[in-house]
């Protein structure tokens, strides 16, 4: 039976493009909509079109969130079908809280700080080995990152929006690696080398890339993570340093332009056969 999908996200992104055309070449009816395409009559929702689809597939709000968990909320009040259900099931929102969640599950990951204003962050950081990376709360893509060596440039960093950084312990390697996983199944995983004359990884700012083979220990942490985040799709970024692993974070909406290349695997089908499922799933319980 045809279904009718939305895709929240930049119109003109390959990813998004991605699941267009999946949706599309099995024959179901697919509308891109931005965040700013969509507007809300709480008297009556039916007003506007966006509430008329079966699957909603949110990819582009960082910059709309609120509006963004209200919209799945609604949705989820219709018995629409909404990835990431993360949207209306949960108030995490950012690095910070993400590291929360992985402490209380005892998953590896480099030494995390967080602060309101200047004088905390010299407070919390007075007796912290340097170099520290420090980077917004909800940045994405490796924008806005620094590493940095002194408080001084700390605070040089944060003074722009004190309650909007987070700061992690540097820990030296040659990369890092993205780990895809879609509902609990690892679709694979790729090494993203450091930039030369740059201490980031991120594929989308030009790093190398090449085909990563798993161990068991690395795929139970990397699953461990997403499940603790309660993400259905994510890009698990993992370092290996002095021969040990660590999460550096969980990203719920990856891009996967440089993992397909890399791996030659289409995350594509894979979200769609999930949401499909879940469309099912969902209205055999009601």
């Amino acid at each position: 039976m045809k279904r009718s999908f939305a895709i929240i996200g930049p119109k003109r992104s390959q990813n998004t493009m991605d699941l267009h055309n999946e949706i599309e070449k099995r024959g179901h009816a697919c509308t891109i909509y931005t965040i700013n395409d969509i507007s809300v009559n709480t008297q009556n929702y039916a007003l506007h079109p966006f509430f008329s689809h079966d699957i909603y597939l949110f990819r582009g709000y960082n910059r709309s969130i609120g509006f963004a968990r209200s919209l799945a909320t609604i949705l989820h009040s219709l018995h629409k079908t909404v990835i990431d259900n993360i949207l209306y099931t949960s108030t995490l929102s950012n690095k910070f809280q993400e590291s929360i969640l992985l402490k209380e599950r005892n998953i590896p990951q480099p030494p995390t700080y967080y602060a309101c204003s200047s004088q905390q962050w010299e407070f919390i950081l007075k007796d912290i080995s340097f170099p520290l990376v420090v980077k917004p709360i909800n940045g994405q893509q490796g924008q806005g990152i620094h590493k940095c060596f002194t408080m001084e440039e700390v605070l040089d960093v944060v003074k722009s929006d004190e309650k909007n950084f987070i700061a992690q312990e540097f820990l030296p390697a040659d990369g890092d690696v993205r780990i895809f996983i879609v509902d609990q199944e690892i679709l694979g995983a790729i090494k993203r080398f450091i930039i030369p004359g740059d201490f980031r990884s991120n594929a989308s700012l030009g790093a190398r890339t090449e085909t990563y083979h798993l161990s068991s220990k690395e795929k139970e942490i990397a699953l461990a993570a997403h499940k603790a985040l309660g993400y259905n799709v994510s890009g698990v970024d993992m370092i290996i340093s002095h021969d040990k692993q660590y999460i550096l974070e969980v990203n719920h909406t990856p891009q996967w332009q440089a993992f397909k290349r890399t791996t030659d695997i289409h995350p594509e089908p894979h979200i769609i056969n999930f949401a499909l499922h879940q469309y099912e799933k969902e209205n055999r319980l009601q």
